[in-house]
């Protein structure tokens, strides 16, 4: 739904801290979205979580015009547009008392903090002085009282005395930090289809823009190069605001995959892709890649990923799904991940859980969309077993799985929390840079554990089993534009048009359709129905290329192929061996059977031949189907490669290594020149 609307903010709120609400009047309020564009621009986005936008000074003059764009699954009742006056010193007072309040069960009954903290909570509230109403100026100065009881005895290194300030005979000076990035977990599609998800990125990617605006130390993290395009191709200029903050430094795009896949069904060589297009999308856009595998909600992780990693140069990795296991808990929370091949590369959990005060029963569960409460920021540090060897964490804050992000009442939280004696200092920054001090911190370290092998989630164990079509669809998939991306290859060697970017676009759309809440089986129908049509598109791009290559290549090289004989059939292997197999042709009633042949009879009484057939690896034979004597023509690519001691030469190039096994050298026989810059190994 499309509203549209003007308004003039009133002469006496100029200057004065002016928001916009929008209501709804449904009892289900929490699938309720909307995107507001203020004279033509995204502002920011509305939600059962974020009510109001602040309006920016300069709309405090003169008419304006709202363009907001909702959602809902069904039809609600609509509350209306209005503007509202917002007192700040009196909100930041209520989100800090808030905070407070919900920080102090978490201290233990013996901390003297937690007693004191209460204290000054109930003095501060004492103090408002509510005779005259809210919006009297007798209120207001009682606000500010309020305020500053508060800030005496709670801020580290205040009047507080060593007892308070020292819980647990801790210095303040070994207190941990924990490095908070605001985040927002996108499911690309789960109880919703992969069109309301372009919204939920624009929704998203707004409220963070909006929200930098008004905190300058606040950090946000978005992971997956697919929701990035989604946004690129849905809103340019909200796209090239937000370029804006990642040059900065303050929207941190994280996690190099095309987006989190499952790990389960996924084939190597897809998990390869993952990584390989999403560097790509990353440094083609922002002149960088991520140094993470950022996969919070994965349903597990194969053993294959460490040995992956490691050979696109990324040693870190993060997830916090494991924690939901049914039985058995991981031991540690930070460690050597040992794959398959002995690659190793260093696993940290964000150990946040659900708030233990408020959701006692879920405590357990590690939370990648934290709320930042007290109980959450505390229960971080409290969790985590690698303490002897760590003391900075990381902490996603904001609300996820359909976006949205954090809220201006948790940036006030995290500034409240950080002032009180006994809890980790919090501190808003970059994922990265926590991964980065982290690795050189512990890696050495000989107190690092290692977990080898799969981390295998005892949770969601249908990954393997639901939604059997869409697993189909992927493997076929996978199988299908392998073989058409070897054969363009080779066509392209022998003169062919190059079909690379129709390939590449089938190979995004075989990732897209990865995702965890796509391939193991847990979205909504509709999900599916596009699963099914993705992968028609898929299968028709790679037959056509496949079609194509084949076509180019016995054009080129028919002799070879096929030999004379008009009877001739060709027989490719595609695998990296060489196979010797019977093939099976359609046999005619009554044709001959060739010296060396068979024939059979089919379960449903056709006639085949079977034939003998040699075939080398990546190459093809020739076998005539005449009565004349059986032959077979095998040829793989023609090949001219000279290997030397440290170099390799071909009709086009020569490559020369130098001592440390780097190309040194890379020259271009056609162009006649060097193609490495003097002193520049290639391969870094």
């Amino acid at each position: 739904h499309w509203l549209r609307a003007t308004f003039s903010v009133p002469e006496a709120w100029r200057g004065q801290s002016v928001h916009l609400a929008l209501s709804w009047e449904g009892r289900d309020q929490a699938s309720l979205e909307a995107i507001v564009a203020l004279d033509g621009a995204v502002l920011s986005g509305l939600d059962t979580f974020h009510r109001t936008i602040l309006l920016p000074p300069a709309t405090h003059e003169g008419e304006h015009e709202l363009l907001i764009r909702c959602y809902t699954p069904y039809a609600q009742p609509f509350g209306g547009l209005s503007l509202v006056l917002r007192d700040e010193p009196i909100f930041r007072l209520g989100q800090a008392m808030r905070a407070m309040l919900e920080a102090a069960p978490t201290f233990r009954d013996s901390d003297i903090a937690g007693h004191e903290l209460l204290t000054r909570l109930n003095r501060a509230y004492n103090t408002l002085d509510l005779r005259a109403g809210w919006g009297s100026p007798q209120f207001a100065a009682s606000a500010q009282a309020a305020w500053e009881g508060l800030q005496v005895g709670t801020l580290a290194g205040s009047q507080v005395d060593g007892a308070v300030s020292q819980p647990s005979n801790m210095q303040p000076s070994t207190m941990p930090t924990v490095i908070a990035t605001g985040h927002a977990h996108l499911d690309v599609a789960w109880l919703w289809p992969l069109w309301r998800t372009r919204q939920k990125v624009a929704h998203t990617v707004a409220n963070a823009l909006h929200l930098m605006e008004r905190y300058p130390d606040y950090h946000f993290s978005m992971s997956q190069p697919q929701v990035y395009a989604y946004l690129k191709e849905d809103d340019p200029a909200l796209y090239a605001r937000m370029k804006e903050r990642i040059a900065e430094g303050r929207f941190e795009p994280v996690g190099m995959m095309w987006l989190e896949p499952d790990c389960n069904v996924t084939g190597g060589e897809s998990l390869v892709r993952q990584l390989v297009q999403g560097a790509r999308f990353f440094t083609e856009e922002f002149g960088r890649t991520s140094e993470i595998v950022w996969l919070p909600d994965v349903f597990g992780y194969s053993a294959a990923l460490p040995q992956i990693m490691r050979g696109v140069g990324i040693a870190c990795f993060m997830t916090t799904k494991i924690s939901w296991n049914q039985f058995n808990r991981m031991p540690n929370d930070t460690f050597r991940w040992r794959g398959i091949d002995g690659s190793e590369v260093l696993t940290h959990f964000i150990t946040a859980s659900a708030d233990p005060v408020r959701h006692p029963a879920d405590a357990q569960f590690y939370t990648y969309v934290g709320r930042m409460s007290g109980g959450e920021s505390f229960g971080l540090w409290n969790h985590y077993r690698q303490k002897a060897i760590n003391h900075e964490l990381l902490y996603s804050f904001g609300w996820g799985d359909g976006g949205g992000g954090p809220t201006e009442e948790m940036l006030e939280a995290a500034g409240a929390l950080n002032a009180l004696p006994g809890f980790p200092r919090i501190e808003l920054g970059r994922v990265e840079g926590f991964f980065e001090r982290l690795y050189g911190r512990v890696w050495d370290d000989p107190r690092l554990p290692t977990w080898s092998g799969e981390l295998y989630l005892e949770y969601h164990r249908g990954t393997y089993t639901s939604q059997a079509r869409a697993k189909h669809n992927n493997r076929q998939a996978e199988l299908l534009v392998r073989e058409a991306e070897w054969l363009n290859a080779w066509a392209l060697s022998n003169g062919a048009d190059n079909q690379q970017p129709a390939l590449d676009a089938a190979w995004r759309t075989i990732l897209l359709n990865q995702f965890h809440d796509i391939l193991p089986g847990s979205s909504i129908w509709q999900v599916y129905a596009d699963n099914n049509a993705d992968h028609a598109e898929v299968q028709r791009i790679g037959q056509e290329v496949r079609d194509a290559a084949t076509a180019a290549l016995l054009a080129a090289d028919h002799q070879d192929a096929a030999g004379a004989s008009p009877s001739s059939v060709v027989v490719l292997n595609s695998l990296p061996w060489p196979r010797s197999e019977p093939v099976a042709l359609p046999l005619a009633d009554g044709a001959a059977v060739p010296e060396g042949a068979q024939a059979v009879e089919n379960s449903d009484g056709t006639r085949a031949l079977l034939l003998a057939a040699t075939v080398p690896s990546y190459g093809y034979a020739g076998l005539t189907t005449d009565s004349r004597p059986q032959t077979t023509s095998a040829t793989s690519p023609r090949s001219s490669l000279v290997v030397g001691r440290s170099s390799l030469e071909n009709a086009e190039l020569r490559l020369e290594l130098d001592e440390n096994g780097e190309i040194a050298n890379l020259y271009d026989k056609s162009a006649g020149r060097e193609l490495l810059v003097a002193g520049a190994p290639a391969n870094q």
